[in-house]
């Protein structure tokens, strides 16, 4: 592989960790953290990072759908049947001018027991009681002006429940999204320009060279 194709195929693999799509979903790796402020009389604005609950868990409740790998559920205190109750669940992500008005929000979601699913304090939908056992779909189309340049909020909020085995549950993307480059691609976008640049005036001196007049002719 000559030099100036291994600085294209740097600047590829710097370029290729950018996607498109953002992952919004509870409990999985790939997905986003979220943060949960309690609402409850008896926990009233404590926040952790929201954390998974599993069927070992004693937050765990019966009825609900079972996690996957696509989204799992979550709780401000899976260690605790009754410490979870209303409270807000939250992530952020960041728009650029260009991204506002190409992006769109979708996918499923569902909660224990009531609540309401918000962008920036939008209502996108509502769940009533028992809608645990199934996801539900939601939709925020490109060209809303519920997104905004900036910081965006995605907020889940349980805003009744009987304290008892609660949490909430998200399966969704952000499509048309162009992150901020991660410092690891943008140091190999910098070291393949940086090859591209060397092999030019490589390539410009052997051209000088080749052209020269030779002494004495």
């Amino acid at each position: 592989m000559n030099q100036f194709l291994r600085a294209f195929v740097f600047i590829g693999v710097g370029i290729s960790a950018f996607g498109d799509t953002l992952n919004l979903s509870t409990g999985v790796s790939e997905g986003a953290t979220y943060t949960v402020v309690e609402q409850n009389s008896y926990n009233f604005d404590a926040t952790a990072i929201a954390s998974v609950v599993t069927p070992s868990d004693p937050d765990w409740s019966t009825v609900w759908i079972a996690n996957s790998a696509s989204s799992a559920w979550i709780a401000y205190d899976p260690d605790h049947c009754c410490d979870n109750g209303d409270g807000d669940y939250s992530t952020t992500f960041v728009l650029t001018p260009g991204d506002v008005s190409t992006v769109a929000l979708s996918g499923f979601w569902t909660l224990d027991d009531i609540g309401s699913l918000y962008l920036n304090g939008h209502l996108i939908a509502s769940l009533g009681d028992a809608s645990w056992g199934k996801l539900r779909a939601f939709n925020v189309p490109a060209g809303s002006s519920d997104f905004v340049v900036g910081a965006n909020t995605l907020s889940i909020d349980i805003t009744l429940s009987d304290s008892f085995l609660e949490g909430v549950n998200l399966n969704g993307s952000l499509t048309g999204y162009t992150p901020v480059p991660e410092p690891f691609s943008i140091g190999l976008l910098i070291v393949g320009a940086g090859m591209l640049l060397a092999f030019a005036r490589r390539h410009r001196s052997a051209d000088r060279r080749a052209n020269r007049p030779i002494p004495g002719i």
